[in-house]
């Protein structure tokens, strides 16, 4: 979708309350300072799968998403291939020992670079789990056991290469 048709929607999603306006409407006037999560039923392909995530009017189709996560790893450029390929995020290097990670919705979360990693446990959430499964084993992850079928959803854990237990779920 063309940026001029993107903004139309989004001006038109905020119009019908399906995201908020920005904070402040000075700056955030129109869909630049769009926030919230929408469906995408009805717009053209490759939005037209799942939900939108939009923040402060950039939009994401992100194949999980966080809210914010800190890892541990003992391999920075490993942690940084594994997450790309995996979950298509992008990542700011603060220095040696610290990465801050951006899953498409702005920074979320970072990566500190220790010898013996801490073990977090942290859910991501995505429309196609199955998608995701397969991307996470494709890009080096390992399952954690079994899927979980729970009321609501479903999840499945996984490791990462330098082995971070996390959890992605979705709705049923």
């Amino acid at each position: 979708m063309g940026d001029r048709r993107l903004r139309t929607v989004l001006r038109e999603a905020v119009r019908q309350g399906h995201l908020s306006p920005g904070k402040d409407p000075a700056k955030d006037a129109g869909p630049e300072g769009a926030t919230g999560t929408m469906a995408t039923d009805s717009l053209p392909a490759p939005w037209s799968r799942g939900r939108l995530v939009v923040r402060r009017g950039r939009v994401s189709k992100a194949h999980a998403r966080t809210d914010y996560l800190e890892l541990s790893v003992r391999d920075a450029a490993r942690s940084k291939e594994f997450y790309a390929a995996a979950f298509g995020w992008t990542f700011q290097d603060y220095g040696p020992g610290y990465i801050g990670f951006n899953d498409g919705t702005g920074e979320s979360g970072g990566m500190r670079v220790e010898a013996e990693p801490a073990p977090p446990l942290a859910v991501l959430y995505a429309e196609d789990l199955d998608a995701v499964k397969a991307r996470v084993v494709a890009a080096g992850g390992t399952l954690a056991g079994p899927e979980i079928e729970f009321p609501g959803g479903r999840r499945f854990h996984f490791r990462d290469p330098s082995g971070n237990e996390l959890a992605v779920w979705t709705r049923a």
